[in-house]
């Protein structure tokens, strides 16, 4: 249950929401670095374990009380991830997106389980300092729109010349690329 605090507490989730197919609720140990709504209307958590530092992802399905836990990927394979600062998911495809301070990788959890670089800043005196996808069809406040989950907003700042700077591309909702 919630704590005090608004911290949620994993061991009290109930048993019955984690049939144990792919993972149970006290399998995950761990920091959690993201956790965000993507493919399937499910949720992405990014957990480093605290002992070992492994990286795994844990595919979650919250609006069901039973069979919640959806999949469980070990991220290890994926380069540069443990240095990653920003992540991303998409909604209309299994995308998942982590980002350097340089890079944009993509991670195929569902295929190579691995990652592979999608971007990288032209500029070398800049730095990443956010990545967004465009998403105003998320909590289904508008139902559909052109643009959703098409466009990456990547944000930066270069601090040298004390400039932050917004970039927009296209993406393929269906492979990530960018």
């Amino acid at each position: 249950g919630v704590k005090t605090d608004g911290s949620y507490l994993w061991t009290e989730l109930p048993d019955k929401a984690f049939n144990g197919t792919f993972f149970r609720a006290s399998d995950v140990k761990g920091h959690l670095r993201f956790i965000g709504r993507g493919f399937g209307d499910r949720e992405y958590g990014l957990f480093e374990d605290r002992k070992t530092k492994k990286q795994t992802l844990f595919v979650f399905d919250f609006l069901h009380t039973t069979n919640s836990d959806k999949g469980k990927y070990s991220a290890d394979a994926c380069p540069e991830l443990k240095e990653a600062k920003f992540f991303e998911t998409g909604l209309l495809g299994p995308i998942f997106y982590y980002a350097t301070e340089r890079d944009i990788y993509l991670y195929d959890y569902q295929g190579t389980n691995t990652a592979q670089k999608v971007y990288t800043l032209a500029e070398s005196s800049e730095k990443i300092t956010g990545i967004k996808l465009y998403k105003p069809c998320v909590d289904r406040y508008f139902p559909t729109h052109k643009y959703n989950c098409r466009i990456i907003i990547i944000s930066t700042y270069n601090e040298s010349t004390k400039e932050g700077k917004v970039y927009m591309y296209n993406v393929n909702v269906s492979n990530g690329t960018i």
